[in-house]
């Protein structure tokens, strides 16, 4: 926990005017805002080890000058796992995390995409590769070939290393990486005794690697397997060796007679073998690499955690994982990455943070992972994001369900007052949100299948414009709704039809159709992108829901979506720059409200409950609580450019 330290005068002056400005609110919320402690404050990512005369000192800096929380660390670089110097350094950076009252999480490679474990789950293990088939088209005789999963992929295209990668689909494998990370990790950290203060393992940018993710420029990384310049690009999908017999487990059918249709044609019967195909990658993926981790953590009293590859762009999703829920699921504390700091990008943010934080929903779980960084603006811009943009970052994040904040943002490029400024912010939005159950309004229908379906690989860097029109249609409707639901401040989830199995119809107080789902009974709306063809049972259900009175929007009734309700009206600015998450707490509902616009301030009213008494406005920059009139169920509202309030609603007399 953060030390307790004397209070100085001012702080003492800051407590009585935030009990006088919102007498409701309980002692544990004021007194976390007011010095946030170090659950609700971000942990730094620091790789590549402390050197051991430094440790202590190093640690002590990002906690009393900084203002950090907690730290993610792993192995260094040099004898990564393997030398003794290297375990010692490890277990002293988290004995002395442990002394100093510091979180700790477990980085579990040696830079990404995990589990390669730095080349140690291969090492001595070829057999456990990635592999995938390739079709050419131009070789009618032998069109079909295994090859080893390398060139062309993300393993030879990131900012790390040309490293080859593991076949995560292969149980074998992952016992492998299992053994050489997280189980040496447990062992040498409980010798040392300070097994019991590690919280979490974070995987990094998982995938099955069976995908062109596209060369990135002028990239220069260090290189640990040599790519074969002669290799010929061709379109690819992920292979191993127990497919056909899995396959025929599955579905009673033989998989090398119809492995064609993986790659081309558009028959009922094509798109039948692909949507079977990616059920299973999806089904292995969960059983021998997530739930593997997941399981393994559970047992040893630890969370699984990370984010997958490309989590932001829905055309990915079939050939990196089958299922985009197949990862965040599974995991314990779900996460994503966002590498802008850019203000801007607030409002498209819903395509990375809506997967964590359903899973999350589904799970009955509250904390979610951001690794977070201004990574775009160092690449393109050449300068690191002021402090207010950092600020924000965290603020919208928040507002979709954040808790646990992962930084790469550098310490020395800022200074440590910056950085400690950026961490009370965290700390005061952890305040209030982390013991907060988060609260959907609308559910957005993933479509797994349809995406299944029509996922054809091509050779070349894979993007939208290579796939069907019928993938097209259903990937732009759908950003289209959830863009549309982002900027009229309806809070949202997404589900698929498997997750919507456990969905049930239920009735609000006002009588109203609602859904209940995982932790959700306050889904009113579902929407249904265009081009998806529902499963007979999911359709089934939501025409059973409609029936009830609740709202489904689909290609046959968009005009529906200008009736929705919307919390937010504006009388200067806009609304669609406006990003809102909704919470409950302590029978309390807290709105938060991010103004994304770099050129405009915002006016207007919040709609909130009429049996609303009084309402609190928590500045986070400042540490303000301010008590505002409520008449008639509305409340006025003002953000200033690139600002985050949040209100916290009473009922209560």
């Amino acid at each position: 926990m953060h030390q307790t330290r004397l209070l100085p005068l001012l702080f003492l002056l800051t407590f009585t005017a935030v009990v006088s400005a919102g007498g409701f609110l309980s002692d544990s919320w004021r007194g976390e805002w007011l010095d946030p402690p170090a659950k609700d404050r971000p942990l730094q990512i620091v790789h590549g080890g402390i050197p051991m005369s430094q440790i202590e000192a190093r640690l002590t800096f990002l906690r009393d000058q900084c203002g950090l929380g907690g730290i993610v660390c792993n192995c260094r670089r040099d004898g990564y796992l393997e030398t003794d110097d290297c375990w010692n350094q490890l277990v002293e950076t988290v004995a002395t995390a442990k002394k100093l009252g510091l979180r700790v999480w477990i980085y579990d490679e040696d830079g990404y995409p995990s589990p390669a474990a730095g080349g140690l789950t291969l090492k001595g293990h070829p057999e456990f590769e990635a592999q995938e088939l390739v079709y050419d088209a131009q070789n009618p005789d032998e069109p079909f070939t295994v090859r080893d999963c390398y060139e062309f992929t993300h393993a030879t295209n990131n900012y790390c290393a040309l490293r080859r990668y593991p076949n995560v689909l292969d149980g074998a494998a992952m016992e492998r990486f299992l053994d050489v990370t997280h189980r040496a990790y447990a062992q040498h950290l409980t010798a040392a005794g300070c097994w019991d203060v590690v919280e979490a393992f974070f995987t990094d940018e998982p995938s099955t690697n069976g995908v062109n993710t596209g060369v990135i420029p002028n990239l220069v990384v260090r290189t640990e397997d040599e790519p074969n310049p002669e290799k010929k690009n061709l379109p690819m999908v992920i292979w191993s060796r127990d497919f056909p017999r899995v396959y025929q487990e599955m579905y009673g059918e033989d998989l090398l007679s119809v492995r064609k249709s993986l790659f081309t044609g558009d028959a009922p019967e094509d798109k039948k073998v692909r949507r079977q195909f990616w059920s299973m990658v999806s089904a292995l993926y969960t059983q021998n690499f997530m739930g593997k981790i997941r399981k393994w953590c559970a047992e040893n009293g630890k969370c699984s955690s990370g984010h997958a590859l490309h989590e932001e762009a829905l055309v990915y999703h079939v050939p990196c994982y089958g299922n985009v829920f197949v990862g965040t699921n599974t995991m314990h504390i779900a996460g994503m990455d966002f590498l802008s700091s850019s203000p801007q990008a607030a409002m498209r943010g819903w395509r990375t943070a809506t997967y964590p934080a359903s899973s999350n929903i589904m799970n009955g779980n509250r904390l979610m992972m951001t690794e977070i960084s201004d990574h775009s603006e160092r690449m393109s811009l050449k300068q690191n994001a002021p402090v207010e943009n950092m600020q924000f970052a965290a603020a919208w994040q928040a507002a979709l369900g954040c808790t646990e904040f992962t930084l790469y943002y550098s310490v020395e490029a800022r200074g440590p007052e910056v950085h400690k400024a950026y961490c009370t912010y965290v700390g005061r939005l952890n305040a209030v949100l982390r013991e907060a159950q988060i609260v959907k309004r609308a559910l957005l229908y993933y479509p797994a299948r349809d995406l299944q379906e029509e996922y054809k690989p091509i050779a070349e860097r894979l993007d939208t414009n290579s796939q069907s029109d019928r993938m097209k249609q259903i990937i732009g409707s759908y950003y289209t709704h959830g863009q549309f639901l982002a900027e009229h401040q309806i809070p949202f989830m997404a589900a698929d039809d498997q997750m919507l199995k456990s969905a049930k119809i239920t009735k609000d107080a006002s009588g109203k159709a609602t859904l209940q789902i995982g932790n959700q009974s306050t889904i009113e709306t579902v929407l249904i992108p265009s081009g998806v063809a529902l499963p007979q049972e999911t359709a089934a259900f939501l025409a059973e829901f409609k029936k009830a009175g609740g709202t489904v929007i689909d290609e046959n009734s968009l005009h529906l979506l200008e009736t929705l309700p919307t919390p937010l009206t504006a009388q200067t600015g806009e609304t669609k720059t406006v990003l809102l998450g909704e919470f409950a707490r302590d029978g309390k509902t807290v709105y938060v409200l991010c103004n994304s616009s770099t050129d405009s301030d915002f006016a207007g009213t919040l709609s909130v409950s009429r049996e609303t008494k009084s309402c609190a406005i928590l500045n986070p920059l400042t540490g303000e609580i301010q008590t505002v009139p409520v008449a008639d169920g509305k409340i006025f509202v003002q953000l200033k450019k690139i600002q985050c309030l949040i209100f916290v609603c009473n009922t209560n007399e």
